[in-house]
């Protein structure tokens, strides 16, 4: 545990969970890059380590695995409810219209050049943020000015801080213990170029690859080979696949025509294609 200024320990340090329950000893720590999932649970007094690495951004699903076959290697009967248990804040009374003012679409370039999306809703009187179109997303309790809670399956806190510029809404950023350094979002301006500029083929002169930019159903899609993205507004003339995080970054020529297009994936990145 680590020991805090005040004489006090917690159990939380460098990135690791220490806590007793059932009469064990755990010490835990989880990985979450929206791309991937992991935890790691050991148990020292009875040599045990589990250790679950999933190909997967559902943290809850990884963490619930790795939890019940920890119980099992030591014969205890899983309760289903392992990870600390939820905090409790106390909140401010903020209206739907205030709350309005951080709705938007945000969006986070990380250093190995994959995307991460966030979106912010008023719903029923209560802001949600979700990193996905097809994912409910989690309530926000806003705690003080521009400050944010959001508390996961897990019972772990998830911090956002707004901040504002000359009275603007800049970004927000975000903070939760598996996070080496905080994410840095920025507040991508509502904008609704022509998404015809976009379609056409995209070749690659070396390699022969091609890439199809369409429309379908007011959206803009990708197609490689038998698989289709749906792409969702990035920054200006940026879009994001949601599903492995990957950047698509048009470029334009001086009379405004889109003629170059370069992805970063998972498992490539800067691989630039031209328009046919």
């Amino acid at each position: 545990p680590t020991h805090l200024n005040d004489g006090s320990s917690s159990g939380y340090g460098y990135g690791v969970s220490v806590s007793e329950r059932e009469g064990v000893r755990w010490v835990e720590h989880g990985g979450d890059n929206d791309i991937q999932t992991s935890i790691i649970i050991r148990v020292p007094e009875h040599q045990l380590s589990v250790v679950i690495l999933a190909n997967s951004n559902r943290y809850a699903d990884t963490s619930e695995k790795g939890w019940a076959l920890a119980h099992h290697c030591l014969g205890i009967q899983s309760s289903g409810a392992n990870a600390p248990e939820a905090m409790t804040w106390d909140t401010l009374a903020l209206s739907a219209e205030q709350l309005s003012r951080y709705e938007g679409i945000y969006g986070y370039v990380r250093p190995n050049s994959l995307g991460v999306w966030r979106e912010a809703k008023v719903k029923e009187g209560t802001l949600w943020m979700t990193g996905a179109p097809s994912h409910p997303g989690l309530p926000l309790l806003p705690v003080a000015e521009n400050h944010f809670v959001a508390i996961n399956r897990e019972g772990r806190a998830l911090h956002l801080y707004f901040e504002e510029e000359a009275g603007k809404l800049k970004g927000f950023r975000e903070e939760f213990p598996t996070y080496e350094v905080p994410f840095e979002f920025k507040y991508l301006a509502n904008h609704s170029p022509s998404l015809k500029a976009y379609r056409g083929i995209y070749h690659h002169a070396d390699t022969g690859a091609r890439l199809q930019i369409r429309t379908r159903k007011g959206k803009l899609q990708a197609r490689v080979r038998l698989m289709r993205l749906t792409l969702i507004p990035f920054g200006t003339d940026q879009y994001y696949e949601p599903g492995e995080g990957t950047l698509f970054l048009f470029e334009r020529d001086e009379n405004g025509l889109v003629t170059k297009l370069t992805v970063n994936a998972r498992d490539f990145r800067n691989f630039t294609v031209y328009k046919e």
